[in-house]
């Protein structure tokens, strides 16, 4: 939260808070995004105008008694699925949430909090009550409470510096909320602590939050019951419409006249009708899925979710219809292989009587002393388990029957599936939980006709105790990920979704028992859709993660398509698959940062959207993996990268049918929601292919803005520090996280020089860098980001540009400014097993098949060892454990700094040599020449008009390119570009501009980030004029041709 946005918050007389006195203090970040009302009340919005708006009295307290409500840490953590720095506890006979963090070394600064999303509304007359305790190992720097609107307005009150155990009460009006009041989505209450002692523990426990606001009130209902989450304000009812059994709707006011709207599970409007006392809606038609049912009068209104069924399936479902078991039953030598598979995993179990007590048995205060074992156990079950039924239904194995129907049996007896330490954390159920839900979910489902009703009835009741009702409990009545953006839920939802499924028709309760958990389930799906996937084509993690994440999400789609609901938000996951795509050169060399290794040989979580995507290119991707075969499927010993990449059951689903040709993606994109870029050359392997990050907050991300990896040749020629264990590397956390672990600046010599931006979740919650003007052509690539909002505050001003001329010049320019002096330090990370040498200004990084040539126009360059990662230690039997180095440009302090690298990508042996930086009056340029082509630039360093031989522009750098193909000329931020003292283009806004001329035809990309009027100079008017690839008209008058443009990128060409 800004400083500007707080106000001095008194110190009040001590008050009673459940029968304690107590003084106040606060000293944390807590970010409270406020939760949803009473049960009856909990479905209301309030994103309505208040004017129109009767609003009633509503009252919240917050219960930590059933696990984490809904509160994450703040700032959001580097994994949400795994954060143990926040738990519940007991305290005095109390719950109580705390949030624990550590103090890594060379931290200069932290800020301590806590996010709750919750949704009501705010006036001047609002309580806010919080009772808790801070201890800070630092200097206590700054603390405030605060809430924040959906509109985006924050609302802040600062808070006294003081630690101990304390109780605050903060009134709307101290907070700045006018009469009328505002909708609010969050509240935060944050501290900073100044130079915390390395290794100490900074601790917040919450023992009590209270709201006392407004809601809209609810209509009373009497049937059906409601089920609430707080933390997704969604209700959820515990009856179902189905064929014949239509859903009954009646309310406590039988004479109240209401309206009931009825929206699809798209969230179309399907009916709307008017009704008193009760009603029940003819679905008899209805496409089954998640609906929504809004009852409302004049004053109150009451929404909430149900599930419509539609004709019963029969066995299998879940994952492998009969149609497809009978086509894998025609290819023998996958029968083959599944047979000789089963038997080896089965060779490997003893089914021991007491593997589920063993569990219980696990350490309830580490999470690590004996998780490999755990998931040696599950993972080898699970696995003897769904291939034992594969082996029955394939190849007529009474033994697979035979193991798959006693694994069934006993798993389903064992008290919980998931680790004590969960559960003592205030959790309850793990990824490991989800996946194998899932296969246990494909071995009921394909053996169902061989159980006996006893036998269908006790495996339910284990798949509802150690499966549903746990991942309910997590992620819709606690919702304790609020943003929905990891794995962990993927798997943990996606594989009780399964087991729902899978029972349907066999449970004689199934409709009343498990079909309302199935809408929970499906609810807390949707909202992963809507957490996991952007909708940029991307997915909000790394992409072995995302890997992962479709795994356990293709689960839940499968089992939802196989009783014929499409889950809505199915298409963004079904297109996310493109941000791989572009960085993809092979499967062992794909760029991404965060927690990723560029590796990823199997896209098992892509097969489920390959078979099933209408769009020919989810296919080819899936099939550009290398491991698309059960070959790899065993019993796994250990966590992490192993099982996430590994191929799996979900490769048999695709493909059905034959391949299609898959139309050619344009070379380069941005991803601006997930906030990263891919530049490209080209679709070959030997293509330079540059992947940048600049934006939001997203798990398993690293604090690298700005960073950059290229790889050409195929190859990787510029790196970063990587992927290590964030288990075991001591380094995880004040390296390998951190920017000098990555191709960006560092400020002050300050590891954690970046860090504490936010996501894309709440809107008043959203500085983070971004990726701000953009044009692409086939020849040039230009982008610019805004990197300033990841350095906490330090920084006024960091621009990065990026401007890639193909197949091999890339050339970055930052340009910094800071209200005080500042040394600055940028790093390039060459690959392990590369070669550097450096020699003043210029350096080199020389991989096997190609070099990077890499100068600077002011400074030397310097090696520097890096730490070396753990898994670097991994196998000392092959290969060779290359040391790790990093090239750095260091500057002496100063307010404002520019840095000018230029880096040439060129294939070995070769005759190329790193560009000649030159200073000029005003500008610092280059000049490149080879056999078929020059190119020439010149970047601003002071005011004046820049000049290329007689070309010349106001804006900021000035590029020409001559080659086989024609000429390119590039301006960025500019007005005006001219040649030969006569005007080429101007507009009215600064644009970037590339104009591409060959022959009688002229190509102009601009790009604008405001509405801006163009003029272009012609001779005649043009034979052809295009605009965005579509013909246009313009007006032509005296030589000129004007045509007014939108903000954004966008393409003109004009034939002489």
């Amino acid at each position: 939260m800004q400083n500007r946005h707080l106000r001095h918050l008194t110190r009040p007389a001590p008050l009673r808070f459940d029968g304690l006195q107590i003084g106040l203090a606060a000293i944390l970040i807590i970010t409270t995004a406020v939760c949803p009302p009473s049960a009856s009340e909990a479905a209301v919005p309030v994103n309505v105008p208040s004017g129109a708006t009767q609003f009633g009295k509503w009252s919240f307290h917050e219960d930590f008694s059933h696990g984490i409500p809904g509160w994450m840490s703040f700032p959001l953590s580097q994994d949400v699925g795994y954060d143990p720095s926040i738990y519940t506890a007991q305290r005095r006979g109390r719950a109580v949430l705390v949030r624990d963090v550590v103090a890594q070394k060379g931290e200069r600064r932290l800020r301590i909090g806590l996010i709750r999303p919750l949704s009501f509304h705010a006036t001047a007359m609002s309580v806010f009550l919080l009772e808790y305790s801070f201890e800070p190992a630092g200097r206590l720097a700054r603390a405030s409470f605060s809430v924040s609107s959906v509109s985006g307005r924050p609302y802040a009150a600062e808070l006294p510096l003081e630690s101990g155990r304390q109780q605050v009460r903060i009134s709307g009006r101290q907070l700045g909320i006018a009469s009328a009041g505002d909708n609010i989505e969050t509240a935060v209450i944050e501290a900073v602590v100044e130079q915390p002692v390395w290794g100490s523990h900074n601790q917040l426990t919450i023992f009590a939050f209270q709201v006392e606001a407004q809601r809209v009130p609810a209509v009373g209902l009497r049937a059906p019951r409601l089920t609430h989450s707080e933390g997704m304000q969604v209700s959820v009812a515990d009856r179902v419409s189905a064929p014949g059994r239509p859903l009954r709707i009646e309310v406590e006011a039988p004479k109240q006249p209401l309206t009931l709207v009825l929206l699809d599970g798209d969230g179309k409007e399907n009916s709307r009708s008017t009704f008193t006392g009760a009603m029940s809606p003819d679905l008899s038609r209805a496409l089954p899925g998640l609906w929504t049912g809004i009852v409302q009068s004049a004053s109150a209104r009451t929404e909430f979710r149900f599930l419509v069924l539609g004709t019963e399936a029969g066995h299998p479902r879940v994952l492998l219809s009969a149609a497809r078991l009978e086509q894998l039953r025609s290819d023998s030598s996958l029968r083959d292989l599944l047979h000789r598979q089963f038997e080896q995993t089965a060779a490997g179990i003893t089914l021991n009587p007491w593997a589920g007590e063993n569990i219980e048995s696990l350490s309830p205060v580490s999470v690590l002393v004996g998780l490999p074992q755990y998931f040696a156990l599950m993972e080898s079950y699970s696995h003897a388990a769904s291939l034992g039924a594969l082996d029955y239904v394939l190849n007529s194995s009474a033994q697979g029957l035979a193991i798959a129907k006693k694994i069934l049996a006993e798993t389903s007896a064992w008290p919980a599936w998931t680790p004590p330490w969960f559960r003592a954390q205030g959790l309850h159920t793990y990824y490991e939980t989800g996946i194998f839900s899932q296969r246990l979910a494909l071995a009921y489902d394909l053996i169902a006709d061989q159980l006996s009703a006893q036998e269908k009835g006790q495996i339910a009741e284990g798949f509802l105790r150690n499966s549903i009702e746990p991942a309910i409990r997590e992620y819709f009545l606690n919702d304790r990920m609020p943003i929905a953006a990891s794995n962990h839920m993927a798997h943990a939802v996606g594989g009780a979704i399964a087991d729902c499924v899978a029972l349907e028709g066999d449970i004689p309760d199934w409709e009343e028992r498990f079909a309302p958990r199935l809408a929970e389930l499906m609810a807390s799906f949707e909202h992963l859709m809507n957490g996991l996937f952007p909708g940029d084509g991307s997915e909000a993690e790394p992409a072995g993660y995302e890997n992962f994440a479709m795994e356990g999400m293709s689960w839940g789609a499968s089992a939802l398509a196989s009783i014929g609901i499409r889950s809505a938000g199915l298409e963004k996951m079904l297109q996310s698959f493109w941000w791989e795509r572009y960085i993809r050169i092979r499967a062992d060399l794909m760029l991404d940062t965060g927690d990723f290794d560029g590796d990823l040989s199997a896209l098992t979580g892509f097969a489920w959207s390959a078979e099933h995507s209408r769009d020919p290119s989810v296919r080819a991707f899936y099939e550009s993996g290398n491991k698309r075969t059960l070959t790899a499927v065993s019993r796994l010993q250990d966590t992490g990268r192993a099982l996430e990449s590994a191929p799996g059951l979900l490769d048999l689903v695709c493909c059905t049918g034959p391949s299609p040709d898959p139309p050619t993606a344009p070379p380069s994109r941005v991803f601006p929601l997930r906030g990263s870029a891919v530049l490209r050359s080209g679709w070959g392997e030997e293509d330079a292919v540059i992947s940048l990050r600049a934006g939001p907050w997203f798990n398993h991300e690293h604090h690298d803005q700005g960073t950059f990896q290229v790889a050409a040749f195929g190859e990787k020629l510029i790196g970063e520090a990587g992927y290590s264990d964030y288990y075991k590397d001591p380094r995880y956390l004040d390296y390998f996280t951190q920017a000098p672990g990555h191709n960006t600046i560092v400020v002050d010599h300050n590891p954690f020089s970046q860090g504490d931006y936010d996501g894309r979740y709440w809107k008043a919650l959203q500085l983070h860098p971004s990726i701000t003007r953009h044009l692409f052509s086939e020849r040039f690539d230009y982008l610019t980001a805004d990197l300033a909002p990841a350095y906490k505050g330090t920084l006024k001003q960091l621009t990065r540009e990026y401007l890639f001329f193909k197949p091999g010049l890339l050339i970055i320019r930052d340009q910094i400014s800071s209200a005080g002096t500042h040394s600055y330090s940028w790093l390039l990370h060459p690959p392990p097993g590369t070669k550097t040498s450096i020699h003043g200004a210029q350096a080199t990084i020389a991989g096997s098949k190609g070099t990077a040539l890499i100068s600077t126009s002011e400074g030397s360059w310097s090696v520097i060892p890096q730490p070396m990662p753990v898994i670097a230690y991994s196998d000392f039997e092959r290969g060779h454990i290359f040391p790790r180095s990093a090239l750095e440009l260091d500057s002496p302090p100063q307010a404002r700094r520019t840095f000018l690298v230029g880096m040439r990508f060129a294939k070995l042996p070769g005759t190329e040599s790193p560009l000649i930086w030159k200073e000029t009056n005003n500008g610092v340029g280059f000049d490149v020449e080879a056999a078929n082509s020059e190119i020439h630039g010149k970047f601003r360093t002071s005011s004046g008009e820049l000049s290329l031989g007689k070309t010349v522009t106001d804006g900021n750098a000035l590029l020409l390119a001559r080659g086989a193909t024609g000429r390119e000329v590039f301006a960025s931020h500019a007005r005006k570009l001219s040649e030969n003292q006569g005007q080429i283009v101007s507009s009215t806004a600064p644009v970037d501009l590339l104009l591409h001329e060959s022959g009688a035809t002229r190509e102009y990309h601009i790009a604008s980030s405001a509405p801006t009027t163009v003029t272009f100079p012609v001779s005649n008017a043009p034979s052809e004029l295009v605009l965005d690839g579509k013909p246009a008209s313009a007006h032509y008058a005296k030589g000129m041709i004007v045509i007014n443009l939108t903000e954004g990128e966008h393409v003109v060409t004009l034939k002489r």
